[in-house]
């Protein structure tokens, strides 16, 4: 099980995530798209979940 991951695609069957500390020019992490089996799931935070708030 994975918890790194960038982006994913439960029907398309691959994940992107994290090519180790690599930075490309621009800063911004180096990704490898893997790609097999994809199962997403959810962390259950408790009774009292934090709650992101736009504004």
């Amino acid at each position: 099980m994975r918890t790194d991951i960038e982006e994913y695609s439960v029907s398309e069957g691959w994940v992107r995530v994290q090519a180790g500390k690599s930075l490309d020019r621009k800063g911004q992490p180096l990704t490898i798209k893997l790609t097999g089996p994809v199962e997403a799931w959810y962390e259950d935070l408790g009774e009292n979940p934090p709650v992101v708030r736009k504004g």
